[in-house]
Formats: C-alpha cells, sequence, structure tokens
C-alpha cells in the first residue's frame, strides 16, 4: 500500500469518526430536547390542575354571593307584593263607595231631566199645532196663485212652442242644404289632399331611391379601399412576424448558452460549500437550543409574576372584605348594578336628591350643561370610573368631582355613593381613588378629556313682581331676490302695505301680508313665523292676516289689538278710554284698525336690499396668536379689528372661528357671538363695544343687543349670513357643481335622436307585463264597479257603469271566463282596475291602491292595473264604448244625474275605443274647434261639432244627447250656433278656432325637463294631462309648427336655459330618418299665463287647479292648518234670515 493510499484511508477513518461524532451528538441533543418537553408538559399540567382549582373557588364564592342577592331580593319582592294587596284592596272599598254615590246622583239628573223634557215636548206640541195651521192658510193662499200664473204660463209656452217650431223646421232645411254643399266641398277636399299627397309620396320615393343609390355606391368605393387596406396591414404583419420569430430563435440560443454555464458555476459552488455545511449546521442547532432555553426561563418567571400579583390582589380583597364586615358588595341605590364591562370613561352626575349616568356617546361634546364628558357644572357633584384593561385583567380608577357652589347634603350623597361603588370594585383591581375640586384638577385626571375642562357656571333667574310677559317685537320683511327680516318699532306708523310684517308677544305670532307684497316675502316671513314657533317651544301658534282679506276679519282684530294695546295680569287687553267692552271673558276687541302707509311710500325693493346689506359693520375680537398647545387661557393676547363682509349679500359662515368673538351691528340690531374656545376677556371687551354702539345717539329706540353662543345660534342671527350652517347641504346648480347627492353624477348631452325615435332606444330584455284585451261582448266577462270611499267600498248599479267623479275615486272588477281546462281548473282571468280622479283627496287615492291589493290577493290569475284621469288606457275606455263621461266634483250622495243644470261636456277622441267626455266650465274659451262639446241646460241640449272634429266624436256626443232624457236636443255646427247657445255660455267669446286645428285630430309629444337629482334630464311621455305641469320643472311640448316651452314657477335658472337650449338643438337635428324644420318655431311659456293654443293640447283645462299648483306659499300655508301649527280663518259671517227679510 502506498503512502497515497495510507493517507487517503487515514482521511476516510477520520470523516468517519466526524461522522460518528455528529450523530452521537445528535442523539443526546434530541433525548435532552425529550427530556425538557416531557418537563415542561409535566409543568403545564401542574399549572392547569391550580387555575382549575382557583377557578373552582372563585365560583364557588361567586355562587353564595349570587345567593345572597337573590334572598335579599325575595324578601324585598314579599314585602312589596302585600303593601301592593294592601293598596288594592283600600283603592277597591274606595271605587265602591263612589260608584254608589255616582249611582245615586245619575238617577236624581235623570228624573230632573225626564221631567224637563216632558215639559219641552208640551210646549213643542203646543207651537207645533199654532205652525200647521200658519202653514195650512200659508199654502192656500199660494195654490191659488200658483193655478193663475201656470195657467198663464201654459198658454205663453204653447205660442213660443208653435214659433220655436216653425223656426226649427226653417233651420233644419237650411242646415240640411248647408251640411250638403260642405260635404261636396270636403269631398272636393279630401281628393285633392289625396292627389297632392300621391304626387309628394311618388317625390319623396324618387328622392329615396337616388339617396339609397348614392349610399350604396359610397358603400361599394368604402368596401373596396377597406379592403386594400386590409391587405396592406396583412403583408405588414407577415414581414413583421418573420423577423420576430429570428430574433425569438437568436435570443433562446443565447439563453440556452447561459444557462449551461450558470449549471457548472452552481455545481463547483455546492462541491466547495459541501464540507462547511456539517460545521455550520451544527452551530444553528447550538444557537437554536440556548434561545429556547432563554425564552422558557423568561416565560416562567412571567408566570410566576402574574400568579403573585393574583395572589396578591386575592389577599387585598380578601383583607377589605373582612374590614367590611361583609362578604358581598351593596348596592343600595340601584345605580350601580352595571359598570366598568368595557375601557372607557363613565360619570354619574348628582342633582337635587337624584342621581343619572351620563351616555357615551356624548364624550367629547361640550357646552351642554351638566350632561357631557368634560363639561362640569359648579353646583353638582360627579363620579367618574375610568376602566382599562392590561395583562388579562380590568383595572379602574375612582374619582370624584365636587363643584363650589354644591350643597353639603349634595357632597355628602356623593360620598355615599363613591362608597358603594368602591364596595362593588372590591374583587377588582382597584388602582386609585382621589377627590377633585375646580381649578385643582390632577393632571391623569385632565389627561380623560380630549378638550380642556368646561366649568359652567350658575345662572340667577331674574325676578318679576307683575306677569312674565314677552316685550312686543316687530320685524319687517321686505326685499324681492334676497329677502331680509329687520326688527323695527311696534307701531302702527311702520306698517305699509308693499311689505310683510311679523309681530310677536307672549300670546301669539301674527303675519300680516300687505296688499302688494310679493310672494318671497310672504314665504320668508311664514319660514321666520314657524322658526319664532320653534324657538318658543311651539307654545304659540301663527296667525297668518291678509289685508283687505274678508276671511281674515277675526285674526285682523287680534293683530291690532296686540299691537296698539297693553294686556293686564290675567292676560287680558286694557282698552282705551272710550272703547266699548264686550260682555264676553276674553272677546278680541273691534274697531282698532288704523289707515297704513300706501304700497308707493314702501321703498323699492332691490334698493333696500343693497342699502340694508351695506350699513351692516362687522368687528372682530380675535387672539394676536394661537396658543401652541391649542389649550384656551386668559393670557392670550387679543385685539379688536374691524372685519370686511365676505360677499355683497352679508358675511360667511366660514368668518366666524371658535377662538373668536364676533359683533354684528345690522343698524336695530347687535348681535354679539362667543366662540367657544374665546376667552372672558374677549367677550367682556365685546360686550362693552356693543353697549357703546348701541348707546349712539343716532340708533333707532328699537335697537337691542342680543348674545350669541356657538351652537345655539337663533334663526334671526344665522339669517344675515350666507352660507350652510351644517343643517343640510346647500346646492349649487353652477355647471362646475352639477351632481348628485348619492353619487357623482355627470352632465350628459341630450339624445335628440331619442327624442325623436325613442323605439330604437328602447331595452330589447325588458320585462313585458301581460297585455290586457280590450272588452269584447263575444267573450264571458263579468263586470263589478264600487265607489271608494268612507273607509270602505260601495258597489254601484250598472245604470252608473261608466260615469265617473273627478273628486272620488273607483274600484273596477273584471272578469274574463275562459272555462275549465282538460283537469277541471278554472281558467278565469281577473283584472283590477283602480280609478283616479284629479281632485280625489289623498286618503281616498291611497284607500283605493290598498283595496284594489287586497282583492287582487283573494283572486286567482288577477292582475292590478292604475287608471289616472286624462290617461285612461284603451282597454279601460273600451269598456264604455262609446264614451266614458267624468264629471266634476264629488258624487251626490241622492240621485245619480250628469245631466242636471247647467253643465258642458268636452269630447275627444281618435278612434271607436278612446273617445271620453269630460265636464268642463260651460264658458266660450273652453269651446275647441278640434272636437265635439255636449251643452246641456235643463229643457234644451245642443251638440256642438266643431270644424276639425272627427266622425268618432260626433258619434259619441249624439250618444251622449241621447241618454238625456229630459229636453230637446239640437246639432249646431260651429259657425251656425244661434244665440240661444251663447246666451247659456254667457256670451260670445274667444275660444281656440285656429286653421290648423281644423284640418286633423291633435297631436302633440309632451317632454318633462326637470334638474332635480343635479343633473339636466329629459323624460318622454307617450300619455300627459295638465296635472303633469309641476312647478319645480319645465316642459316641451312638439305641436308640429310649434315648440311650447313651459317654464314652472318654481323652476330655476339652470333648468329653464338648459330648457330652451334642448328646444333650439330640437328643432335643428337633421338625420337621413328626419329632416330640418325651418319653419317651426320656440314659443315660451310662463306659468299661470298659459294661452288658448297652449290649453288647445290638453283635454280639459282646470284653471283653478292650475293656480293652486303654482302657488307654493299657499300649499305651505294649508301644511301647517293641517298640522295645527297655524289658526284656520273663522268663516264669513252671514246674514240672519230676519235681516234679510227685513230688507
Amino acid at each position: 500500500m502506498s503512502s497515497k493510499e495510507e493517507k487517503m484511508q487515514a482521511e476516510a477513518e477520520a470523516k468517519a469518526k466526524i461522522k460518528e461524532s455528529i450523530a452521537r451528538r445528535k442523539e443526546e441533543a434530541r433525548l435532552k430536547k425529550e427530556q425538557k418537553e416531557q418537563e415542561l408538559a409535566k409543568q403545564k399540567e401542574l399549572e392547569r390542575i391550580a387555575a382549575e382549582e382557583k377557578e373552582k373557588t372563585n365560583s364557588e364564592k361567586i355562587k353564595r354571593h349570587k345567593e345572597e342577592i337573590q334572598r335579599q331580593k325575595r324578601e324585598e319582592e314579599e314585602k312589596l307584593a302585600k303593601q301592593k294587596q294592601q293598596e288594592e284592596e283600600e283603592r277597591q272599598n274606595a271605587e265602591l263607595s263612589l260608584k254608589e254615590k255616582i249611582k245615586e246622583r245619575k238617577q236624581l239628573v235623570a228624573e230632573q231631566e225626564e221631567q224637563k223634557r216632558l215639559e219641552k215636548e208640551a210646549q213643542k206640541k203646543k207651537e207645533e199645532e199654532e205652525r200647521q195651521n200658519a202653514i195650512a192658510e200659508q199654502k192656500r193662499i199660494i195654490e191659488a196663485n200658483k193655478e193663475e200664473a201656470r195657467a198663464k204660463r201654459e198658454a205663453e209656452e204653447k205660442e213660443q212652442q208653435e214659433k220655436e217650431r216653425k223656426e226649427q223646421e226653417a233651420r233644419k232645411k237650411e242646415l240640411a242644404e248647408k251640411k250638403r254643399k260642405r260635404k261636396e266641398e270636403l269631398e272636393k277636399q279630401r281628393e285633392e289632399k289625396e292627389r297632392a299627397e300621391k304626387e309628394q309620396r311618388e317625390k319623396e320615393e324618387a328622392i329615396m331611391a337616388e339617396k339609397e343609390k348614392i349610399r350604396k355606391e359610397q358603400q361599394e368605393k368604402r368596401r373596396a379601399e377597406l379592403l386594400k387596406q386590409k391587405q396592406e396591414e396583412e403583408e405588414a404583419e407577415r414581414k413583421l412576424r418573420e423577423e420576430m420569430e429570428e430574433k425569438q430563435r437568436i435570443f433562446e440560443e443565447e439563453q440556452r448558452e447561459a444557462m449551461r454555464k450558470h449549471n457548472e458555476e452552481i455545481k463547483r459552488q455546492k462541491e466547495e460549500a459541501k464540507d462547511l455545511e456539517s460545521e455550520e449546521q451544527e452551530r444553528l442547532a447550538a444557537e437554536r437550543a440556548a434561545e429556547f432555553e432563554k425564552e422558557q426561563i423568561r416565560r416562567k418567571a412571567e408566570m410566576e409574576r402574574i400568579i403573585a400579583a393574583e395572589e396578591e390582589r386575592r389577599k387585598k380583597a380578601e383583607e377589605k372584605i373582612k374590614a367590611l364586615g361583609h362578604k358581598a358588595p351593596v348596592n343600595r341605590c340601584g345605580l350601580f348594578t352595571v359598570f366598568g364591562e368595557e375601557p372607557g370613561l363613565e360619570i354619574w352626575v348628582l342633582g337635587d336628591h337624584q342621581i343619572s349616568k351620563i351616555a357615551k356617546k356624548k364624550h367629547g361634546l361640550r357646552g351642554l350643561i351638566g350632561e357631557s364628558h368634560g363639561s362640569f357644572h359648579v353646583e353638582r357633584a360627579y363620579i367618574i370610573l375610568h376602566t382599562s384593561f392590561s395583562s388579562g385583567f380590568y383595572h379602574y380608577r375612582l374619582h370624584t368631582w365636587v363643584g363650589p357652589e354644591c350643597s353639603e347634603e349634595m357632597k355628602k350623597q356623593a360620598e355615599e355613593r363613591l362608597s358603594e361603588l368602591e364596595a362593588g370594585l372590591v374583587m377588582d383591581d382597584l388602582e386609585t381613588i382621589t377627590r377633585e375640586f375646580k381649578g385643582e384638577e390632577r393632571e391623569e385626571f385632565r389627561a380623560y378629556f380630549d378638550k380642556p375642562i368646561e366649568y359652567v357656571e350658575s345662572v340667577t333667574l331674574k325676578t318679576t313682581t307683575g306677569p312674565n310677559y314677552l316685550d312686543k317685537t316687530m320685524y319687517q320683511i321686505k326685499g324681492r331676490n334676497n329677502v331680509h327680516c329687520k326688527r323695527v318699532d311696534a307701531r302702527p306708523e311702520n306698517l305699509n302695505s308693499g311689505d310683510v310684517f311679523v309681530l310677536e308677544d307672549s300670546f301669539g305670532i301674527y303675519q300680516f301680508n300687505g296688499r302688494k307684497s310679493n310672494k318671497m316675502e310672504r314665504g320668508k316671513a311664514l319660514d321666520f313665523g314657524v322658526q319664532l314657533r320653534i324657538e318658543r317651544n311651539a307654545r304659540v301658534r301663527v296667525h297668518i292676516i291678509d289685508e283687505g282679506n274678508p276671511q281674515c276679519e277675526h285674526e285682523n282684530n287680534k293683530f291690532w289689538a296686540a299691537l296698539r294695546l297693553d294686556r293686564d295680569a290675567k292676560g287680558e287687553f286694557i282698552l282705551p278710554e272710550g272703547h266699548e267692552q264686550s260682555g264676553a271673558v276674553g272677546a278680541t276687541p273691534t274697531g282698532l284698525e288704523l289707515p297704513i302707509t300706501p304700497p308707493e311710500e314702501s321703498g323699492d325693493d332691490i334698493e333696500f336690499e343693497n342699502n340694508y346689506v351695506a350699513s351692516w359693520k362687522m368687528y372682530e375680537i380675535r387672539p394676536i396668536a394661537l396658543p401652541e398647545d391649542g389649550i384656551p387661557s386668559e393670557d392670550i393676547e387679543i385685539e379688536l379689528v374691524p372685519a370686511e363682509m365676505g360677499s355683497t349679500k352679508g358675511p360667511l359662515v366660514s368668518q366666524l372661528s371658535d377662538w373668536n368673538v364676533v359683533i354684528l351691528d345690522c343698524d336695530t340690531e347687535i348681535f354679539v357671538w362667543y366662540g367657544n374656545f374665546s376667552s372672558e376677556k374677549a367677550r367682556k371687551l365685546a360686550r362693552g363695544k356693543a353697549k357703546e354702539l348701541a348707546d349712539e345717539e343716532t340708533r333707532d329706540p328699537c335697537t337691542v343687543v342680543t348674545k350669541v353662543r356657538q351652537q345655539t345660534e337663533t334663526y334671526m342671527f344665522k339669517e344675515k349670513f350666507v352660507g350652510s350652517w351644517g343643517e343640510y347641504a346647500d346646492f349649487d346648480f353652477t355647471e362646475e357643481h352639477i351632481r348628485g347627492n348619492i353619487a357623482n353624477l355627470q352632465q350628459e348631452d341630450v339624445n335628440i335622436d331619442c327624442m325623436y325615435f325613442p323605439e330604437k332606444y328602447a331595452n330589447a330584455s325588458e320585462d313585458r307585463i301581460l297585455p290586457i284585451p280590450n272588452f269584447d261582448k263575444a267573450i264571458e266577462s263579468s263586470r263589478e264597479i264600487y265607489l271608494v270611499g268612507e273607509h270602505d267600498k260601495i258597489e254601484l248599479p250598472e245604470s252608473e257603469h261608466g260615469i265617473f267623479y273627478s273628486g272620488n275615486c273607483y274600484l273596477m272588477m273584471y272578469e274574463l271566463k275562459f272555462g275549465v281546462d282538460h283537469a277541471g281548473n278554472d281558467k278565469s282571468r281577473h283584472i283590477v282596475y283602480f280609478w283616479q280622479g284629479w281632485h280625489a283627496s289623498r286618503e281616498d287615492k291611497g284607500l283605493s291602491a290598498l283595496l284594489a291589493g287586497d282583492v287582487a290577493k283573494r283572486l286567482r290569475f288577477s292582475q292590478v292595473v292604475r287608471v289616472i284621469q286624462n290617461k285612461e288606457p284603451d282597454h279601460f275606455l273600451s269598456h264604455f264604448a262609446p264614451a266614458m263621461i267624468v264629471c266634476l266634483g264629488k258624487r251626490p250622495s241622492t240621485v245619480v244625474d250628469p245631466f242636471i243644470g247647467k253643465r258642458l261636456y268636452h269630447i275627444r277622441g281618435t278612434n271607436e275605443v278612446n273617445v271620453n267626455a269630460c265636464e268642463t266650465v260651460p264658458l266660450a274659451r273652453n269651446l275647441n274647434t278640434n272636437d265635439s262639446f255636449v251643452l246641456v241646460n235643463s229643457q234644451k241640449v245642443f251638440i256642438w261639432n266643431g270644424l276639425g272634429s272627427n266622425g268618432y266624436e260626433k258619434l259619441a256626443s249624439e250618444s251622449l244627447a241621447s241618454k238625456i232624457k229630459d229636453g230637446e236636443v239640437y246639432e249646431v255646427e260651429e259657425g251656425d250656433e244661434g244665440e240661444a247657445f251663447w246666451e247659456i255660455l254667457g256670451s260670445k267669446g274667444e275660444y281656440v278656432d285656429h286653421k290648423k286645428f281644423r284640418e286633423g285630430d291633435i297631436s302633440a309629444v309632451f317632454f318633462e325637463c326637470t334638474n332635480t337629482i343635479g343633473v339636466f334630464k329629459v323624460y318622454r311621455l307617450e300619455e300627459f294631462a295638465q296635472q303633469d305641469l309641476l312647478s319645480r320643472n319645465c316642459v316641451l311640448i312638439d305641436g308640429g309648427d310649434t315648440i311650447f316651452v313651459w317654464v314652472g314657477s318654481d323652476a330655476n335658472e339652470k333648468c329653464k336655459e338648459m330648457t330652451l337650449d334642448t328646444a333650439q338643438k330640437y328643432i335643428d337635428y337633421v338625420s337621413d330618418e328626419h329632416p330640418k324644420r325651418p319653419e317651426c318655431k320656440i314659443v315660451t311659456v310662463l306659468a299661470g299665463s298659459e294661452s288658448l293654443e297652449f290649453q288647445a293640447y290638453f283635454h280639459t283645462w282646470d284653471i283653478k287647479s292650475a293656480a293652486d299648483s303654482r302657488d307654493t306659499y299657499q300649499t305651505k300655508i294649508n301644511q301647517m292648518r293641517a298640522s295645527h301649527t297655524l289658526l284656520s280663518p273663522l268663516p264669513t259671517r252671514r246674514k240672519s234670515k230676519l235681516a234679510s227679510s227685513t230688507k
């Protein structure tokens, strides 16, 4: 064996020995590890057994504590039950005694009433006999006079009838001749129209064919260009692909070579590191073992510390229990049963013999007297409990805060409550108990609150000897765009007919509306009056007085009495000398009204707005530099400086700061506003400056200084500022601020093509409801109609089917009987309609919907359909062909006859199904040359056919006239009415007789334009009526040659501007399917000034309802009267029968 081989064998043996040594060390480490794990497991088992024993001991203690509490509770409940039983027996005995006395008293009263009733009956019987004798004598005289008048009237009627018969025969002959001539003319016009239409159609077809040819040529040319371009793109793409493939191949070869070299380098490095691996592993294993040993020692020490702390706490608790002499905490007030269950701060406030807990949701709020964390009243005492959680346990700190003006009794009560709470925490870790006083609080106590502690001083109320009445205060509300409330002296000389005035005293709030005041002033005054009422805790009501309105006579007397007279201690008016005293107690004096200044002398509203705001002055008292720690202090240096108004309309809300005091001088009102962090030094300086301003010689005598605190501002102070006070979000309709309040909405351009062709943009996947067929006599069916009202429905007789009243709601159940299927199941289908009249009450409309839903639930295969007046679908109208009748008002409770008295029915429709007759006011202005009308007046019935009426409308008018039992029917054409027709309508006047309405049926397209959600939207309504004209929106109506833009009274400027812009784009729109409309014009219509041409597009036009819907001020007044916030005016006084007969 050579030396080389011996050397290699020695190295091999050395390596083997090293491996055996490593294996032996690993085995020893493993054995040590297993031994340590066994020891750790034994230790954990011992700890678990100790914890179980401890928990068992605690549970037994808690169980004994609970049993003791339950025993005490049972004893108290038994005691209370006995006391209640004794009180109940005493109450029952008292009630029996009282019932016996009431029974005797009732019997005595009944006997007296019976005696009075007998005497009254005897007297009434005697008076009735005398009255019957007098009536019989009067009847005899009246019958004789009637007989004589009847004979005379019959003779006159015979002569008149003979005369009218001759005139009617002559008129009929003349009318027949005119009809024949008119028919020939219409036939010729129709033939000419058809020939012109045919020629126009041929021209259009030729033009369209030429356009189609040009379009196809352009398409072919474009197709060839696209094909050539596609080929070029494909060739360029092929070349690019080949270049990329070559580059990819070269890159892959280079990458494979680099990978081969990298693998060789890795292999070499692994061989070098193989020898060092065993030594590194030994070192790492030793380090991990040492770290594990240290961690075990640390955990054991921590566990021993916790066990020792818990044992120490338990010993202290046992010592406290022994010292107190009881085993459970005593709770004598019942308010400390739930506390310290979660980390945080809990505060109890002690008042006069009561204690209450402040809600945690008020943490950090300031300024509420004695009801917020961080705000302490100097006359009260507080108990504060701070709870924290750490190391698996709750820790508590207990404090009391006693105000310097707190009574001795309250201090004693605080100590008692503190001891009760301390006893409740005897088993827990109560770290500290401290007593705090004003200005001497410890730092750890101050650290509980986010903001500096605030002290609430006591308030001393002013003592009065007489009645505590408010001084009379009067405000002038004036302006047009920016209306303001100005305080004026409460004297009649300050009233004028051009503005609104609000008078306030201890017994009411009076709003006096001058006869020339505008709606902006009245609306502002109404809001102001309501806010004053809210600030007075709703103890008074608002009275509205309209100058010159006889319905406000009673309220007017109250206003003038409150303005001119003073009150005594009982609240009664002190009348001037010489004024008559009414006998009734509390009666309102009359005859106090004085003439007031005419509206011309009240001044211009716009000029008042500018001058009034320009006269205001504002001052700020602010710190020269804010403290770095952010804590208010009296040592902060302050300065008084004049401040500029933030805008021409007044100061901005953003100009108010927590650290400042602001003085706002508004002529007759001086406001001193305190910020929450302002110092007492700044407030004192502000009060001195305000007094100096108020004492100026030029000041009005009614000038007052009002102190306002941050977050408690009054309405009068807020209305002087511009901006939001955080009560609601202001909305800006300028283009950069148009966005929704739910998600950010972007203003999109209006799709004019969709306005012309909505069917192109219809959602194809939209769910379609089951179609409802028109009424068909060939299908077996049944129909029931009910009147909705009086909290139920009343079935109507068949004679009333098809007669509806606009003030009611109706329910119609229609059943289609299709027999049974092969399984014997009923195949009937039910449709439940609920028809709602235009003037029906909100309660009736809601009840009709509820009843329809209830009926549908009980029926099989039912469908509910809501029908609104003037928007009836064809399948509903088909039940009442040839015409459905809609009468004005409510259905009479006795005889239902839609043809009693003077009535005018407007008949409109385009086919045999959708014709209906709506009653309108019998005036000439309501006639329309495009429709037919039926005029009813006692014994005469006129059928008036406009020159543009169609055959369906004429047939419906004849059918309607045939239902009238009494009266002779006269059919007249437009232009040949006669004097009798116009006499019934009052006189011949202007009505809709435009030429375009004589050439065919009226057709128009209705678009609703609104931006109430923040962006401008246009909606198309297929069926429309007058109630769709909402005051807050604008409307665009396409009438063919004219586009009407209707502007609501409450629509904002942005909505008006965008509606007019849309109307112009609508006219200028041009496409392949729609040519331009150069001759079309735009007409703007303001709400309340609608022309007859505009009204003609609506079936009926109710002037009264339109006025009510426009008057938002009147709507708000009606809502306030319904909620009893506003007193309703007394009805107009009527003359007595005696006075009328004497006259």
